[in-house]
């Protein structure tokens, strides 16, 4: 019997020394850690690994890469405060590239802290840091289990690729933020007990548009899964909505404005969609330089009037060529995982996120047979996969949806160490606690 025993306890230290032993383990420390402990040990790593990435890696990367360029968002935001316009270049046309919210924060930053780059580093670095905590609050009220909520939110704080994005002028550190806000609203709207506010995220939909104008379209899933959620209340659903949806245009209405009046066109945010879409309708680069000759012999030169021929010659070859178009779709709706600037890069952006995909298509099977409401998060993800998937895919692009993979990848992550996933969601109180 001794000898049994002894038996157990060497094969229960045997797999303590296992990966899955060692997860384990650090799943209990969690456990017992005080919440207000963990909190802070999520905001120091996420600056910490930030301002030390920049300091040590990012300074000699950045002349090594061309694609850790700014966008120009920042050459806009200097020619405004110069009174050149919203322009790269003083001298050109009013720019309908590029949505205003990233430029106008650049504006406000380098009014008060100068065109230095330490302090645009450090306040994304802030914003990412705070997308952290918030991810982490919005877990704990939609999944409830401490460990996922820290999981998740350690996760993100280590992503290798936010490091990046913290240290160059782009709009991903402020559209994460913005994002685990809005997300974090909609799960409230379609929780058990709806809490939140349609205006409120209304008005966060027309900040993420204006931020990145891929996100135009992204009320229509979200009042899909309203409806879907609340099929036997949709009168009360519908009013929602409706109040949702004149937020939004009502947000997005200055800006429309002023791209109608420099442009004599309609042009809700920027310009550009078509020209992706064409490329995926494409077969060659032979036919992209035809289209422009084409352009030229017809004039056209207005965005809008650009915007709109593109968008013609897509849908041409759409029809004519479905087959070519449904190819490129499923190729970057698998490139949106991990194609990036380089062969390197796409190697490292797969070997971080596909393994990171598996664990949340585990953790959201689990998710599913525990009762929990997963279409929320689900429809974000898919509606940009989907999207940059018609258009231009990037992992930098996932970028944003990402911490939503984190969510169910911690719980598969927690699922196949052995320990179980506690799906009680708090419905009431302080999310803290």
């Amino acid at each position: 019997m001794v000898g049994s025993m002894q038996s157990r306890d060497q094969t229960a230290q045997d797999l303590s020394r296992t990966p899955a032993g060692i997860f384990r383990q650090v799943a209990r420390v969690i456990d017992r850690t005080r919440e207000a402990n963990l909190l802070w040990s999520i905001v120091v790593i996420a600056l910490v690994s930030r301002l030390l990435f920049y300091a040590i890696v990012f300074e000699g990367l950045k002349d090594s890469y061309d694609w850790l360029s700014d966008d120009n968002y920042d050459e806009i935001a200097i020619n405004v405060i110069q009174g050149n316009g919203y322009v790269v270049h003083p001298g050109e046309e009013p720019n309908t590239l590029r949505a205003p919210l990233y430029p106008f924060y650049l504006i406000l930053h380098f009014l008060i802290f100068g065109q230095g780059r330490f302090y645009l580093v450090l306040m994304q670095s802030l914003f990412q840091a705070g997308a952290c905590l918030i991810l982490y609050a919005m877990v704990r009220r939609y999944i409830g289990d401490r460990r996922v909520s820290f999981l998740s939110a350690l996760a993100l704080a280590l992503y290798p690729q936010s490091m990046l994005y913290s240290s160059i002028a782009a709009t991903e550190s402020l559209y994460l933020l913005l994002m685990m806000v809005a997300v974090a609203v909609f799960l409230g709207l379609t929780a058990d007990k709806p809490r939140g506010s349609y205006v409120a995220m209304g008005f966060l939909l027309a900040l993420l548009a204006l931020c990145k104008p891929i996100s135009q379209l992204m009320i229509v899933p979200v009042v899909l899964v309203i409806l879907y959620r609340f099929h036997r209340e949709k009168r009360g659903a519908l009013k929602g909505i409706a109040r949702m949806a004149l937020t939004f245009c009502v947000a997005l209405s200055p800006w429309t404005v002023r791209n109608y009046r420099v442009t004599g066109d309609f042009i809700p945010v920027a310009t550009q969609g078509g020209h992706f879409f064409y490329s995926t309708t494409a077969g060659s680069q032979g036919d992209e330089k035809e289209a422009l000759r084409t352009m030229r012999e017809e004039g056209i030169q207005s965005a809008g009037e650009v915007e709109a021929k593109w968008l013609d010659l897509a849908v041409t070859n759409l029809v004519e060529h479905p087959g070519r178009f449904i190819r490129n779709t499923l190729e970057k709706a698998i490139a949106f995982w991990y194609r990036g600037h380089s062969r390197s890069v796409s190697l490292f952006n797969a070997v971080v996120n596909f393994p990171l995909l598996i664990l949340g298509i585990i953790g959201m099977r689990s998710a599913v047979k525990r009762g929990v409401f997963i279409l929320p998060p689900l429809a974000i993800i898919i509606y940009f996969n989907g999207l940059y998937g018609l258009m231009h895919a990037l992992a930098r692009y996932a970028f944003p949806i990402i911490p939503l993979v984190m969510i169910f990848g911690m719980i598969g992550l927690l699922e196949w160490s052995g320990e179980k996933v506690d799906h009680c969601p708090q419905r009431e109180g302080n999310p803290w606690e």
